[in-house]
């Protein structure tokens, strides 16, 4: 008998991987507008910013790499390589 794992649609891997790109760029935007030397504590927001931007990011690849490699091993590892680039 066989046991399988139910695993996410592509759709909702895809609505997952957008909506983490959007957080990418939100925390971007927040990082970028604000003036570092301003305060400490925007300095410390800055730095939880970029940590959730990498966060973000790995998930990103890692999704990225789990929806194109059934089409292509060779896409899904370039892909991999292009996003931690």
């Amino acid at each position: 008998m066989t046991d399988q794992t139910p695993r996410a649609s592509p759709r909702s891997q895809a609505r997952i991987a957008g909506f983490l790109y959007l957080i990418i760029v939100v925390a971007g935007r927040r990082r970028l507008f604000h003036p570092l030397v301003a305060s400490e504590q925007l300095w410390r927001l800055s730095l939880a910013a970029m940590l959730v931007m990498l966060a973000c990011d790995v998930a990103v690849a890692a999704i990225c790499y789990v929806l194109f490699s059934p089409v292509s091993s060779r896409l899904g590892a370039a892909e991999l390589r292009r996003q931690a680039a």
